[in-house]
């Protein structure tokens, strides 16, 4: 995915504010490796195996929901083509 600069300095602004426990891996390539997430209304479902030792996960039911800024970003405000954007809401 080819990002703008302005997208750039935005990511590293949000990362800049975090401390992932996953090394920031969905960002490796370029965001070539995007998290499971499903939409649920206005919040993110993390579909994610590991996402029970993420700090930015919130355990509700048998799931967890996504509070990491970085994929919140990247998923409402980034720049995906449609194939792009199709991967991460599975």
């Amino acid at each position: 995915m080819e990002l703008s600069e302005e997208e750039k300095r935005q990511i590293e602004k949000v990362k800049s504010k975090m401390n992932c426990p996953f090394d920031f891996k969905c960002q490796k390539d370029e965001f070539t490796r995007y998290p499971k997430i499903k939409p649920v209304g206005t919040l993110l479902s993390c579909m994610e195996e590991d996402a029970k030792f993420c700090g930015y996960s919130l355990p509700f039911g048998n799931g967890f929901f996504c509070k990491c800024s970085l994929i919140k970003y990247i998923y409402r405000f980034g720049s995906f083509n449609e194939k792009n954007t199709n991967s991460m809401k599975t």
